[in-house]
C-alpha cells in the first residue's frame, strides 16, 4: 500500500517535470474552478454563468491531464490572466465593477512598487 503510494506520488511529480506548461495550466484552471465555486451567487444569472465555466474548467483539466490537449504558453498566460479576473470580482464574474476592482488592484500594486524604489 504504501509503495504504491510513493509510486503514484513519484510518477506524478515526474508528469509534473515533464509538462510543465500542462501542470502550470491545470494548476490556475484548478484555483479558478474554487475560486468560481465557494463564490455565493446573488442571482440564477450569475449562477448559471459559473456553472458552464465549473463544467468548461473540468473538461480542460481532463483533456489535459490524460494528454487530448497540450497547454501553450499563451493557454497559460491567457488563464492566468482570466483567474486574476476571478480573484478579483470574488468568483462572481458577471458583477460589473469586476474591471473597476481588477484596474484599483494593478494600481495598488504599482504604487507599492514605486514606493519601495
Amino acid at each position: 500500500m504504501i509503495e504504491h503510494m510513493i509510486t503514484s506520488i513519484l510518477s506524478f511529480i515526474g508528469w509534473i517535470v515533464a509538462h510543465p506548461l500542462d501542470a502550470a495550466d491545470i494548476a490556475i484552471m484548478l484555483f479558478s474552478l474554487i475560486i468560481v465555486f465557494l463564490c455565493r451567487y446573488p442571482s440564477f444569472r450569475d449562477s448559471v454563468v459559473g456553472a458552464a465555466l465549473i463544467i468548461s474548467w473540468v473538461y480542460q483539466i481532463y483533456e489535459t491531464a490524460n494528454g487530448y490537449r497540450v497547454s501553450a504558453p499563451s493557454d497559460v498566460l491567457f488563464d492566468a490572466m482570466f483567474f486574476l479576473i476571478v480573484l478579483s470580482a470574488g468568483g462572481n464574474i458577471m458583477s460589473v465593477v469586476v474591471i473597476d476592482q481588477l484596474a484599483r488592484r494593478f494600481k495598488a500594486i504599482k504604487s507599492r512598487l514605486t514606493l519601495r524604489r
